[in-house]
């Protein structure tokens, strides 16, 4: 998975070449350990920030943006208003630092 991301992120440095590129990843989840048909999310998560981290892209960690409590979240995996709005301060907070 982690060359399928990279490969990825190389062809949109190709196309964007004058563009800074900064990625997030995804936000916490209730189900994160569970084994899926794809294999476990917090896996996958590992593997973009590992493949963002050896290309060079800057990246807002998604896990730090909304809190790891249910109250944040409308079921296991979408937040709810105070969830959005929580990630939406967080998110500009973390791109002041990027850009």
């Amino acid at each position: 998975m982690t060359n399928k991301v990279k490969a990825y992120i190389k062809a949109l440095k190709s196309i964007y070449t004058d563009t800074k590129l900064i990625a997030i990843t995804p936000i916490w989840r209730k189900d994160e350990g569970e084994l899926r048909a794809m294999g476990v999310f917090k896996d996958c998560c590992d593997c973009i920030k590992k493949a963002m981290l050896e290309l060079d892209v800057k990246i807002i960690y998604g896990d730090k943006l909304v809190p790891p409590l249910n109250e944040f979240m409308a079921d296991s995996i979408h937040p709810n208003d105070l969830g959005f709005f929580a990630y939406t301060l967080n998110l500009l907070d973390q791109l002041q630092d990027k850009i």
